[in-house]
Parts: C-alpha cells; structure tokens; sequence
C-alpha cells in the first residue's frame, strides 16, 4: 500500500507539473508544435493520427504503471517515443527542404532569364513552372502561387506565401525581392542572379561540411560496431559469466547504464555532425 501511494504521489507531481505550466508558456509551446507540423507539410489528418497514436501509448503506459507500481520504466517509454516521432518529423523537414533546393537554383535562372528577355514577371512564373516534374516541391508552390492569383487574392500576398511551409534560408530574400521589385518597378534580374550565387555558394559550403564530418560520422558508428563485436565475442567465449552477469541485480544495471552511454554518445556525436546549413 505505502508503494502504490508513493507511485501515485510521483503521477499527481507529473500532472502538477505538466498541467500547471502557466497559459503563456502554453501557448508558446503549442505554436512551437505548429509550426514543426507545418514544415513537415503535415496536414490535419496527418497529425489526428500521430496525435491517436501517442495517446494510445499514453493510455497503455498509464495502466501498466498502474498494474505494476513501475514508474520508471513507462516514462522512459515515453521519452524514447517521443524522441523517435520528433526525429521522424525533422527527417521530413529535412527532406522536403532538400527536394525543394534541388530545383531553387534552375529556377533562378530559368526566371531570371524569361525576366531578362523582356517577359513580365508573373509571366515568367507561368513559364518557369512547365520547367519542372509534376512531383517538383518548387513546381507545386508555383501552381499553389499562380491559382491563389487566379482566385483574387492580392499579387503581393500570393508571393508572401510562396514555399511558406519550406525551412530555406534563402526563401524570404526572393519574397522581398519580388515584392519591392513590383512596387518600385525596379529590375529585378540581378537580384535573381545574386541570389542564385547565394544558394549555389550556399550548396557547396554544404557539401564541404559534409565531407568533412564524414569521418566523425564513421566514428560514431565504428564505436557501436565495436560494442556489439565485443558483446558476440562474451557470448561466444565466456556465456555462463556473461548470464550470471546479467541475473545479478547489480550486473544488468551496469550493463543498461553502459548502454544508455553508448547510445547517448552515438546520438549526440550524429547530432553535432548533422548537416543544418
């Protein structure tokens, strides 16, 4: 009885402290979530289902804590599934960058050119897009841009919300200079250029960062390798020690805790060498 009451003594403290967030660090923390589902392109949909299956987990956690008075264990649970969603997410924020820079600097220049040749501006869009697969982020943010034009809404706004749901650094420099270039009637064929050098320079800094971590990145992993080399040769060498080893209380702790090292050290060293220029 004195363990269930310590157990759910330990449940009131993490709803108290979950729940009793002020609004405002509520908020800031819920448009922090908007705003990771909206680069990811995730639709409503797409987050009801994400959002069933965390509760589905969270209900299941609950009852075992409940059933077996273990605390621990289901709040790690927790943790590790929220950390493997979050990066699933990021992949897709990655990705979907990655797919839209692919075609940014053809897309440029292809502009820049049309602009150059004495087309209009909005013109060269309609001209650019054809450019481009079907399955082209880029080609599908044009036609988005072009269609909202189409339907009434204001030239300027329809710009402002180019590729707005793209992570790019490189994005809201072409908004404004596409913007101002409309309202000031100024040209805007060397601003194109310049920023096609801008994300080509970009581009290649990029692949020299990648290059150059490369190494750490094979590190990280050769550490892992050698840590399962060394856990078949126990196995094959001395099992009864290592079984006797793991029945101890005290044996498979230290174990689990050199484990969670490894991990830590492979997830971090893969964290700082990941590619975020």
């Amino acid at each position: 009885m004195k363990r269930f009451n310590s157990e759910l003594k330990r449940l009131r403290l993490l709803s108290t402290g979950i729940f009793g967030i002020n609004k405002q660090t509520s908020k800031e923390i819920g448009n922090v979530i908007d705003d990771i589902f909206f680069y990811a392109g995730y639709k409503s949909e797409d987050k009801h289902k994400l959002f069933v299956r965390f509760y589905i987990l969270l209900t299941l956690i609950l009852t075992i804590t409940i059933l077996f008075f273990k605390f621990y264990v289901p709040f790690l649970a927790v943790l590790v599934y929220v950390f493997i969603e979050y990066s699933l997410v990021n992949k897709k924020i990655i990705k979907r960058c990655q797919n839209f820079e692919e075609d940014y600097p053809a897309f440029l220049i292809s502009l820049a050119s049309c602009i150059k040749s004495g087309k209009d501006p909005l013109q060269a869009l309609e001209l650019v897009k054809d450019l481009f697969l079907d399955s082209s982020i880029l080609k599908q943010k044009l036609l988005e841009v072009l269609s909202n034009i189409q339907e009434g809404m204001s030239e300027e706004e329809a710009i402002n919300n180019f590729a707005r749901d793209i992570k790019h650094p490189d994005i809201d420099l072409f908004r404004v200079a596409f913007i101002l270039s409309r309202k000031e009637g100024s040209g805007l064929y060397k601003p194109l250029r310049r920023l096609t050098k801008v994300t080509r320079q970009r581009q290649g800094f990029r692949r020299k960062a990648k290059a150059a971590v490369a190494m750490q990145k094979v590190s990280a992993f050769g550490i892992l390798g050698s840590v399962i080399f060394i856990a078949l040769v126990q196995m094959a060498m001395n099992r009864e020690q290592l079984f006797q080893a793991i029945a101890s209380p005290i044996g498979v702790r230290l174990m689990l805790l050199g484990v969670v090292f490894v991990a830590v050290g492979i997830i971090w060293m893969l964290y700082m060498t990941r590619e975020k220029i």
